[in-house]
């Protein structure tokens, strides 16, 4: 038997991202080591990380999305992904999330809290006229 190739990859849905923030160091670069032989640290941060999805809660067309004033320093990434004009809808796929918010703290149950209650300050507007007609799935 012989190894032919490995094919290490990193997931989807900003994940590295999150874990970068817990781990205090790029995964991706982790990975990249680990195919040079080089051995990622061991090293306990004591923070974790939590994200949160800000999602449409109808379907439509997005009009705007008001992000919170304020932030808790623990915020450590917010992103929308879509933009007013777009055709939005309840998530179905990953496709569907409109942004996302990543917070860092002490522990897990800060972090969740932190990010949960961000993202569910954000207001997402829709308009809600002729959306059926401009569905590009329908």
């Amino acid at each position: 038997m012989y190894l032919v190739e490995v094919n290490a990859r990193l997931i989807g849905a900003k994940i590295p991202r999150l874990l970068g923030l817990a781990l205090g160091r790029s995964v991706y670069s982790d990975v990249v080591n680990l195919h040079l032989g080089i051995l990622p640290e061991s090293k306990d941060t004591g923070l974790y990380a939590a994200s949160r999805w800000v999602v449409a809660s109808e379907a439509g067309i997005l009009r705007e999305i008001d992000l919170p004033e304020q932030q808790d320093p623990a915020i450590c990434a917010v992103e929308m992904l879509k933009k007013p004009g777009d055709w939005v809808r309840p998530p179905f796929d990953n496709t569907d999330r409109l942004g996302y918010v990543m917070a860092v703290a002490a522990s897990i149950g800060e972090a969740e809290r932190i990010a949960e209650e961000y993202s569910s300050r954000c207001r997402v507007l829709i308009d809600q006229q002729s959306s059926a007609s401009l569905n590009p799935i329908a």
